[in-house]
């Protein structure tokens, strides 16, 4: 006796070519549905360690979005003074461009506050500074994690605190990151 597992539509073939054969009909939507409920690769559990790093990267998360103030698509355009009927133009645009930089959360982008000026527009060293790291690739993340990271060239301040007093030194610090840390 043999157990063969098939379409419906393959059932009625096999069970006539072979008597003995019992047949268990899926369907091709069960069929489906067990192939996408089934992992890409076989399944991993992370170690400890891999564990410990998600947990420090949450909390430098939550620490971030806690320490600075964030704008919506919405309010970058208020504040910038965008006439646009699509009120995520202005920021989506800027941060395309590699003007600014957004954070995803809950399914939205924010943006941190401070990489704008008083009338709401980019400041340019933001732009230099990103332009700068790009050649690491960072996530949005990474990216965000990096203007609130003490640099020695800021005089163990951080990026995100010096940039509207000191913007050169911004972006040198962003230079000597890239040259040292994507070698």
């Amino acid at each position: 006796m043999r157990v063969l597992v098939v379409p419906d539509e393959t059932a009625e073939r096999v069970k006539a070519s072979d008597p003995n054969t019992i047949e268990v009909p899926v369907s091709a939507d069960m069929e489906d549905l067990v192939a996408r409920l089934m992992p890409a690769a076989a399944p991993r559990v992370p170690d400890a360690g891999w564990t410990e790093q998600a947990r420090r990267n949450a909390q430098l998360r939550e620490r971030f979005l806690a320490k600075f103030n964030f704008l919506d698509a919405a309010e970058v355009a208020q504040r910038s003074g965008s006439r646009s009927t699509n009120r995520r133009a202005a920021a989506s645009r800027w941060a395309s461009s590699g003007r600014v930089f957004g954070v995803k959360l809950n399914g939205q982008v924010l943006y941190p506050a401070f990489q704008f000026d008083e009338a709401g527009q980019p400041l340019p060293s933001v732009a230099e500074a990103l332009e700068a790291l790009r050649p690491l690739g960072l996530s949005d993340w990474a990216q965000a994690l990096w203007w609130d990271t003490a640099s020695d060239v800021l005089g163990w301040r951080t990026p995100a605190e010096v940039v509207g007093e000191d913007p050169a030194a911004v972006v040198e610090a962003a230079q000597l990151d890239a040259s040292t840390l994507g070698s």
